[in-house]
């Protein structure tokens, strides 16, 4: 490994710049390079230094604070461990380091900065003030975009110097100086310290993603890391990318690994597909420099492209590259370049002055690949990534499709901190060749597409991918004719040992199928379209679509406080900060669903003797259930109630009302109720008048008593003998969150009308701005997996909602772009692990129809 004179990341390197030292050394002197070179070499804007006198080698970083110095070496060091090239004239200084690939430039100097000449030392025992203020100045005088990112670095300093003592711990130091930059969102500042480091990038939709499917952990009351997570999300995604190639024509560098730097192959149709997921491991040599990775990188893209250079089309797949050199960005460009083109101007832009310009170069390379590229970007493709992107998209074969790149362009400039820590920040602005920065907002692309979505686990297909092989004139999704699709469905059936299903399909804006299979109970009763199924958590979309109408008809406020219509007291332990109907209705108002008290609300119609206890054969819950919902809610919610426990509130964890999407039963049922006191309607009537009426559903209602008219039974297998046996019919206190009756002949109606933003044909049935506002965001807690309106999962152009419940598994969901959609309602068990995994299978073979439905 090679010494490095100063411990940054090294300045991005690029296949071609074309940047000169002026004036050559004269071929007449022979004397060393180093010593050609004495003197003081400044690089400005970089905050660094190099001195070269006395056979040393010093190397400094400073700012208006102080200096520190960070290598010193002796010539014969300098030479052996650390200079590849070195050439001086009387005014510049070109550096190339061992194991880089371009030179740095540093100017003459007439001497070192006054700082220098009483460097500071570096010790673990640093004054944390001493710290502060070379951090805040190393900022001050070399991060270049304070007033692009909207953060006034002065009032940081007012804001935070006085948290500042000599006897606080490491952790609250570290802790200050991250918050202190939090604000920035610059994925190119860092904070490293001996056991802790800081990161920060702007959000996106898959990191929102990825913390909000850690938050859902917590509704199990468990904990995981963030990583473990984002881990487990890029493995999926890079599943899904495998699953559109040819398994014969498949590779993958390195070859074992779950989320590899190069993925590539070819569809059925001839589509060349590469996924890049870095710009910087292309090597197996453990600690390869940049150089090796460049020639590594070099000759695994030959392979690839010779692979490639007959396919129709290429999809270039960038959407996760999280970076790396330059260079290799250039490298991969030139594959694409039928042209010679200005890739990327960059140059530091600081107040401690400007650096040397720098034009990087691609050349025109006469085997290019020139079909149609498909260049696909999400706010994950950052750095080198996005030089990439701005490199290929002057290209006219080249199309991007996805969304903008993540904006954060600047190579890294380390610090070295008096304390040993290290810091990393912006101070370059990268220009295209048109002159154009492109930092915090990113590259956009031409064909905007999502890039990740929730929907793209349960399709297992990527919107941006298909959008590119329509493009080709490829196939995309698989069509099924409707006698193929009820085979298949019918086999399903069977092995899941599911006794009633029925499923509607919306395509292009349509309904056009409607069918039932199975027996609807012990009689033989035929399933029909008809056929009326209990909706479990479905119920919410009709909880919101009645909600959403009466908010528009002036009869509830949102965002107003709802203890005051409750006859009972909210009592968080740890927060009085006020429940909305917002919070509810987005599963962020830190109730949640204690399973120990929740499941124990459920009751036999008959004579309310408790479900749980019979399923479970044990006596944990109350042998009568009280089904009246306001004691429920003052039982759970009020301290002196009989079901008050902290794990009924995300209070346990830390969180707030508003903080955190936990997804919670009880909190929409509370919904349901404080609709009904501040509208003083019941919910059932207010339903009917708003939803159920207008869209002529004649076979839904909410079963707070026993229905009148039949319903399929539920069912579910014993977990003694493994049989299936018909469930006694069951209602549960919290009625609203769970207990609507609707057949797929309604439901397809509500989401058709959905779809069509409450018409069906030509008539408004239902009220257009409700509908339009059930369908919009309500409300973006930090933490959330998906966006949600009123009750609905909102996953970019997707809506959705699942249900689960004792002899009950159904889904809704549409593509409101597309205009296609289904309802599949069953009375699979949930709780039987083949049960379950045939329902999976299911919805996939109704997803499949409804996207390539066939006459």
């Amino acid at each position: 490994m090679s010494v490095k004179l100063f411990s940054r990341t090294p300045i991005a390197t690029a296949l071609f710049a074309t940047l000169v030292l002026s004036g050559c050394s004269s071929d007449k002197d022979t004397r060393a390079e180093l010593q050609k070179a004495e003197g003081v070499w400044n690089k400005t804007a970089y905050g660094a230094v190099l001195n070269i006198q006395d056979n040393k080698v010093s190397a400094y970083e400073y700012n208006t604070f102080g200096c520190i110095k960070v290598n010193q070496l002796s010539h014969e060091q300098a030479n052996k461990e650390f200079i590849a090239e070195l050439k001086s004239t009387d005014t510049a200084l070109s550096l190339r380091e061992k194991g880089e690939i371009h030179a740095q430039t540093y100017t003459t100097n007439k001497a070192l900065p006054a700082l220098c000449n009483t460097p500071i030392n570096v010790t673990e025992g640093a004054s944390p003030n001493q710290v502060f203020e070379y951090f805040w100045h190393a900022f001050n005088d070399y991060y270049a975009f304070f007033e692009l990112r909207g953060v006034d670095w002065s009032q940081q300093y007012v804001k935070f110097k006085p948290q500042i003592s000599d006897d606080m711990t490491d952790e609250a130091l570290f802790s200050t100086l991250a918050a202190m930059v939090a604000p920035l969102k610059d994925g190119h500042v860092n904070i490293w310290a001996k056991d802790a480091n800081f990161y920060v990038g702007k959000d996106s939709p898959f990191i929102k993603t990825a913390v909000g499917i850690q938050g859902n952990f917590l509704r199990a009351g468990e904990q995981t890391s963030l990583d473990d997570v984002f881990n487990t999300m890029l493995g999926h995604y890079t599943e899904i990318s495998k699953a559109y190639l040819q398994p014969d024509s498949m590779s993958q560098f390195p070859a074992q690994s779950d989320f590899p730097t190069l993925l590539w192959g070819k569809t059925a149709d001839n589509v060349g597909v590469i996924v890049l997921n870095n710009l910087e491991s292309f090597s197996e040599t453990e600690d390869a420099t940049a150089e090796v990775q460049l020639t590594a990188a070099e000759t695994l893209l030959d392979k690839v492209m010779a692979q490639l250079k007959d396919t129709d089309g290429l999809i270039l797949d960038i959407r996760n590259n999280q970076g790396g050199h330059d260079a290799i960005a250039l490298e991969v460009a030139n594959y694409f370049a039928d042209k010679t083109v200005l890739a990327v101007n960059k140059q530091a832009v600081t107040p401690a002055g400007m650096g040397v310009p720098v034009r990087y170069q691609v050349l025109k390379n006469d085997s290019a690949y020139t079909n149609p590229v498909y260049l696909l970007t999400s706010q994950m493709t950052v750095s080198a990534g996005e030089v990439l992107a701005m490199t290929l998209e002057q290209f006219d074969h080249v199309h991007t499709v996805g969304e903008p790149t993540s904006g954060a362009l600047s190579d890294i400039l380390t610090f070295t901190l008096p304390n040993g820590w290290e810091i990393g920040l912006s101070n370059e602005v990268y220009r295209n060749a048109q002159g154009k920065a492109f930092e915090l907002t990113g590259i956009e692309p031409k064909h905007a597409q999502s890039a990740f979505s929730v929907h793209s686990f349960d399709e297992a297909r990527f919107s941006s991918y298909d959008f590119a092989l329509e493009q080709l004139n490829k196939h995309t999704h698989p069509t099924l004719a409707v006698d193929e699709f009820e085979t298949a469905l019918e086999q399903l059936q069977t092995k899941g040992n599911i006794p009633s299903i029925a499923v509607g399909v919306i395509h292009d804006g349509k309904v056009v199928y409607q069918n039932g299979f199975g027996i609807a109970d012990e009689s033989g009763t035929p399933v029909t379209a008809d056929s009326r199924f209990y909706l479990a958590s479905v119920s919410k979309t009709l909880l919101g679509a009645t909600l959403a109408h009466a908010e528009g008809q002036g009869q509830i406020k949102l965002d107003k406080n709802i203890a005051p219509l409750l006859p009972f007291s909210i009592d968080n332990p740890t927060s009085d900060r006020p429940i909305t109907l917002r919070h509810l209705i987005t599963h962020s108002s830190g109730i949640l669903d204690n399973n120990a008290v929740y499941l124990c609300s459920y009751y036999l119609r008959d004579n309310h003797s408790s479900l749980m206890n019979l399923l479970a054969q044990n006596n944990n819950c109350p042998q009568v259930i009280d089904p009246d919902m306001p004691r429920f809610f003052e039982n759970y919610l009020s301290a002196q109630g009989d079901y008050y426990f902290n794990e009924n509130f995300s209070s346990q964890f830390g969180l707030t009302p508003g903080d955190a999407f936990i997804y919670s039963n009880v909190g929409a049922a509370l919904a349901g109720y404080v609709l009904e006191q501040d509208s003083q309607q019941s919910l059932p009537s207010l339903s009917q008048k708003t939803v159920f009426g207008p869209l002529n559903m004649q076979n839904t209602e909410w079963a707070i008593d026993k229905p009148q008219k039949p319903i399929v039974q539920r069912a579910g297998f014993s977990p003694q003998t493994g049989e299936l046996f018909t469930l006694p019919d069951y209602g549960s206190v919290t009625y609203s969150d769970g207990n609507a009756v609707s057949s797929v002949k309604d439901l397809s109606q509500f989401l058709l009308a959905s779809i069509h933003e409450g018409k069906i044909g030509d008539e408004q049935v239902l009220d257009q701005n409700a509908v339009k506002n059930m369908l919009s965001i309500q409300y973006e807690p930090a933490q959330t997996v998906i966006h949600h309106g009123y009750f609905w999962n909102i996953d970019q152009q997707f809506i959705s909602h699942g249900g689960t419940d004792f002899g009950v598994r159904n889904k809704i969901f549409a593509d409101l772009k597309r205009k296609n959609g289904f309802v599949l309602l069953t009375n699979a068990d949930a709780f039987n692990e083949n049960s379950e995994q045939t329902f999976t299978e299911i919805e996939a073979l109704v997803r499949t129809f409804a996207n390539g439905y066939e006459e």
